[in-house]
């Protein structure tokens, strides 16, 4: 675990410390992000399957075939069904594109454009070069991200708050001697929602991955928790 040191602190005051009255005492806030860094456990890699064709139809029956031709060899190399989702597919008429971008292709391509998003979900890490080198072996298909990350993230981030309670409480009581007081008791404390997850990418053009074995060697993900805390704030006598 590691703290991070961007950690932001100010003093609340709701009017100058001289015009608060007894009942309405002066506070301290401070606003901190804790960390975990824990080992990957799950990895998403993120396919596009692209065809081409005269036709709409003929792009999305090219397509049609990429696909099961991938999803079997996918099912071969052992992924379950349930491990593969289709998050997205579309359509194309890509001839006005065609001629801003390769203007001087000879002979011009197939005017329609088929794509279709196909991400697989990996527990075992030791498998995700061996699935990506499957999956660009067929036609069509490139690898646009693969991403490494925590399935089950919640000890890690409850790690982080605690982190993150502990600067903050750390720079409040920096803020408090500044002023010539004390920390007083806690007022209010709130964490964000949970935060993404960061953890490795890997990408690039389709030739990147178009060799056999490769390989992956994952970092830790990063999770991370914001706590924004404030205490009441004690005049020294």
């Amino acid at each position: 675990m590691t703290r991070s040191i961007a950690a932001l602190a100010a003093l609340l005051l709701a009017a100058p410390l001289a015009a608060q009255s007894d009942s309405a005492p002066p506070r301290i806030q401070a606003v901190a992000i804790g960390r975990a860094l824990v080992a990957a456990d799950l990895a998403r890699i993120s396919l596009s399957v692209v065809t081409r064709g005269p036709t709409s139809a003929r792009a999305a029956a090219a397509n049609a075939d990429a696909q099961s031709s991938l999803r079997a060899l996918l099912r071969g190399a052992g992924v379950a069904d349930r491990d593969l989702v289709t998050p997205g597919y579309r359509v194309d008429d890509v001839r006005e594109r065609d001629r801003r971008e390769r203007p001087s292709a000879t002979p011009p391509e197939p005017p329609y454009m088929a794509i279709c998003y196909v991400t697989i979900r990996v527990t075992d890490l030791s498998r995700v070069g061996r699935l990506v080198d499957v999956a660009v072996s067929v036609g069509g298909v490139t690898v646009n991200d693969v991403e490494f990350q925590v399935a089950h993230p919640d000890s890690a981030r409850r790690a982080a708050i605690d982190d993150a309670v502990r600067a903050a409480r750390a720079d409040a009581e920096a803020i408090a001697r500044a002023l010539g007081g004390r920390l007083g008791p806690v007022a209010t404390v709130v964490t964000s929602p949970p935060r993404s997850f960061e953890g490795g990418h890997f990408s690039g053009p389709p030739a990147a991955f178009e060799h056999v074995s490769t390989a992956f060697s994952p970092p830790p993900v990063s999770v991370d928790a914001e706590v924004v805390a404030s205490w009441v704030f004690t005049r020294s006598p």
